[in-house]
Formats: C-alpha cells, sequence, structure tokens
C-alpha cells in the first residue's frame, strides 16, 4: 500500500483487533513479585557488567522462584515456568 489510506478497511480492523487481543493478554499475563523484578535487575547489571557467573546464578534463582528468563535483542524477558 501507498499509505494507511490505501489499506482495505477489513484489513485495517483486523489489524486493530489483533493489537486489542494482544494488549488483553499480556494485561491477564501474571507478574513477577518485587523480589523476582530485584533479581531480574540485578540480572541486568550482571549481564551490563559481563559478570557471567553472576548473571547465570540469578537466573537460577529467578527460575526457582518460578520464571524463566529469555534473553532477546531488546533485553530479558520472563514467563512463568510452566
Amino acid at each position: 500500500p501507498g499509505g494507511i489510506g490505501d489499506i482495505d478497511g477489513e484489513v485495517w480492523q483486523a489489524v486493530q483487533r489483533g493489537r486489542q487481543d494482544g494488549a488483553a493478554r499480556r494485561a491477564a499475563m501474571p507478574q513477577p513479585d518485587a523480589e523476582v523484578q530485584a533479581l531480574l535487575s540485578a540480572r541486568e547489571q550482571a549481564r551490563a557488567a559481563r559478570s557471567w557467573q553472576e548473571s547465570d546464578r540469578l537466573r537460577d534463582e529467578i527460575e526457582r522462584r518460578g520464571w524463566r528468563v529469555q534473553d532477546t535483542a531488546s533485553g530479558q524477558r520472563v514467563e512463568p515456568v510452566k
């Protein structure tokens, strides 16, 4: 399409519904408690300092508390362990 005006109305509505559905799913997901958030912050600092052993130790502690950490290009992502 040449611009937003060139997008079919039904397609645009589907895109908007997808955005809303994704936001609703993210809002419904459980969030880590303050202790896990602190561990995540400490892990980010350890990674920035290239302290890989400490980063791994913190990742393991976070997982023991029920959260899995995934490192992505945009930073770490956390999800409940299933």
